[in-house]
């Protein structure tokens, strides 16, 4: 699973810290809480304006850990299709502006078996 975080601004972000995760949940589960103090780093640096931030989380590993093989067993494929199992990916990015002040993005997203994504009810904030 790949996304891209691109740096609108006119200015460049500094300092940036990416930290993203992919986590999969049961239909019987409500959506998942994330914790920013633990999440791993997937991107450190800085993104120039109109740059972008590429992630790639892989959901195989994720779903079937313990299968060595690359291609998702078709029991776990036919429980992301019909929505059994729930993928939904977490990243807070954290920066700062050209004056210093420091600033936060979180996003969080549901993936679905047709390759659309919907908002979490929760998780979609900044400090501004």
């Amino acid at each position: 699973m790949q996304f891209v975080v691109k740096n609108t601004g006119k200015t460049p972000a500094l300092d940036v810290v990416s930290m993203s995760k992919l986590i999969v949940a049961t239909s019987s589960e409500p959506e998942p809480e994330f914790d920013p103090a633990i999440l791993p780093r997937t991107f450190s640096g800085m993104v120039a304006p109109g740059g972008e931030i590429f992630t790639s989380l892989p959901l195989k590993k994720l779903v079937t850990p313990s299968d060595p093989s690359e291609t998702i067993n078709p029991e776990t494929l036919s429980a992301l299709q019909n929505g059994i199992l729930r993928p939904y990916v977490y990243s807070r990015i954290e920066y700062k502006d050209i004056f210093g002040a420091a600033h936060w993005t979180e996003i969080c997203y549901r993936l679905m078996a047709n390759a659309e994504a919907y908002s979490c009810a929760k998780h979609n904030d900044a400090d501004h």
